[in-house]
């Protein structure tokens, strides 16, 4: 945070963000990262109650404001009326950043068109929900942000992977489309690209993994990594950036945009 005349300015100060997925892991980091650059951070989750709780309660205890939202963000219905309640609670809603996703593995002789059916249903329609749930509103009041989590993956093009990057490449599809017909109205649309990212069920010793050696910076990424990306997008530092994809690997991936 910057300090001017002895106080502590965020980034984000006076900003309202949505985090889908913001319960645990990756969304949990990057919720940590919004509000601890000032912003007002509306954690949003689907089972775990007591995790996104949790959350909310330590950002508050560190100074920081934030509200839980239970809703499935494949309903569109329950998309706009939690998109309502967060501007009738805040008054406005600057920022969405969409971390909700659900991969499936296998080869192709493995593979189903319902895996291909699952990605889409778990991370394609979210992003789409959020998306045009918000767009009204930010036009209303003048532009926003909209950052959309993607994966490595989308890069690197692994074996046994092929329905959770065919997933991704609609997103990314769908981001760049969106940033060219929302501009105009002031509101970008970027993407961050995680490596493999510490959750839950990481190994401690994951930063000695090939994975991890095989990186420039020799690690991988913890979700404040993810969530300082975000906050670089939605804050005014990054007003002429849209359509961007921006790897969060540590180095294994050296083209922004890809």
């Amino acid at each position: 945070m910057l300090v001017a005349g002895g106080s502590a300015m965020g980034l984000l100060d006076g900003k309202v963000v949505l985090v889908t997925g913001g319960s645990r892991n990756v969304g949990a980091g990057i919720a940590r990262c919004m509000a601890r650059e000032g912003a007002s951070v509306a954690i949003n989750y689907l089972q775990d109650t007591d995790k996104a709780n949790a959350l909310a309660t330590s950002i508050r205890e560190s100074g920081g404001t934030a509200e839980v939202w239970q809703c499935d963000v494949r309903d569109p219905d329950a998309v706009l009326r939690m998109i309502e309640d967060i501007v009738k609670e805040f008054g406005r809603l600057d920022a969405v950043i969409n971390n909700v996703g659900g991969g499936a593995a296998g080869k192709l002789d493995e593979m189903t068109w319902d895996d291909m059916l699952h990605v889409y249903e778990h991370d394609v329609r979210p992003l789409l929900n959020t998306t045009k749930a918000v767009v009204p509103f930010m036009k209303a009041q003048g532009g926003g942000r909209i950052v959309n989590i993607m994966s490595e993956q989308w890069n690197e093009g692994y074996g046994g992977v092929a329905a959770n990057v065919s997933g991704k490449g609609a997103e990314v599809g769908l981001s760049r489309c969106l940033a060219h017909e929302l501009g105009p109205d002031g509101i970008t649309v970027n993407m961050v690209s995680p490596g493999w990212t510490r959750t839950d069920r990481t190994p401690e010793d994951a930063n000695e993994s090939p994975y991890a050696k095989g990186t420039p910076l020799r690690r991988i990424a913890e979700p404040e990594d993810i969530g300082n990306a975000c906050v670089f997008l939605i804050s005014d530092l990054a007003s002429y950036i849209s359509g961007a994809f921006i790897p969060v690997n540590g180095g294994r991936t050296r083209q922004v945009g890809s």
